[in-house]
C-alpha cells in the first residue's frame, strides 16, 4: 500500500483506489483480502468503514 498508509494510519475504499490506481470494487477486494489475512482491521459500520494495519 505504500508509505502513506503509514503516514495516516487508515484507509478508506476511496483512498486505497485512488493509492493503487484500480476501481472502488478493486480496492474492496484487496482490502477485504487483507482484512482476512489479519494483515489489517476493518473498524466502523456502513459508509464510516475504514481500515487500519494491527
Amino acid at each position: 500500500m505504500g508509505h502513506k498508509w503509514v503516514i495516516n494510519g487508515s484507509m478508506r475504499q476511496k483512498r486505497g483506489a485512488s493509492l493503487l490506481k484500480v476501481s472502488k470494487d478493486t480496492s474492496l477486494g484487496e482490502l477485504s483480502k487483507l482484512s482476512s489475512l489479519g494483515l489489517i482491521d476493518k473498524k466502523g459500520v456502513g459508509r464510516g468503514i475504514y481500515y487500519v494495519i494491527k
